[in-house]
């Protein structure tokens, strides 16, 4: 696997996930968050999904009425599962899951 060949070098390996795509589900973001301590890279990042203004996904959130307001112009994916409260609650246990369990550090080995 390239990340495991990239550990053994000084070359530091950065993964980013989307959370909260439309039609996502929370078992898909529980399966990005278990595929990226596969990966097992150097740092990782879980950003939540905002749909660009004017974009397709906007539109069809806007559409769909499947959305947070979160301003006068960005809007996050709102489900019967999720939305941009939880979502964030969600991507705050990620980033603590992944970054503190044990042999996070590829390099050295360490937590």
């Amino acid at each position: 696997m390239p990340l495991s060949c990239a550990a053994k070098t000084t070359i530091q390996v950065a993964c980013s996930f989307m959370l909260g795509l439309p039609d996502e589900t929370l078992a898909d973001m529980e399966a990005s968050l278990e595929f990226a301590k596969k990966l097992n890279p150097d740092w990782c990042q879980f950003n939540i999904f905002i749909a660009y203004p004017d974009s397709k996904l906007y539109h069809e959130m806007l559409q769909t009425k499947r959305y947070t307001q979160l301003d006068e112009f960005l809007l996050s994916v709102k489900t019967d599962e999720y939305d941009f409260e939880s979502l964030s609650k969600l991507q705050k246990r990620f980033f603590v899951e992944f970054h503190r369990r044990p042999g996070a550090n590829p390099q050295t080995g360490e937590a």
